[in-house]
């Protein structure tokens, strides 16, 4: 047993049942994002953002849409509308 799945299809119980938001609609949110990064991680992102790189930002970009605060409230509030 590999723990790979056949064909690439994870079963219903492994795969996510999330919101798709967009990158441009993170953009807009984005006195929420910095908010949330202060708030969560204690990372001020106009200190980081430039020293850092895609993956460290996405990481715990991902963290924050996953996790209880404002930045995933926005979302999931606006999914709820449509």
């Amino acid at each position: 047993i590999t723990g790979l799945y056949e064909w690439y299809e994870a079963p219903s119980q492994v795969t996510e049942t999330g919101v798709a938001v967009s990158l441009l609609a993170i953009f807009e949110q984005w006195v929420l994002v910095e908010g949330c990064f202060q708030t969560v991680f204690g990372i001020d992102l106009e200190d980081e953002w430039l020293h850092r790189s895609w993956r460290w930002f996405d990481v715990r970009l991902s963290y924050l849409l996953q996790n209880p605060n404002p930045l995933r409230d926005h979302f999931n509030k606006e999914a709820s509308h449509e």
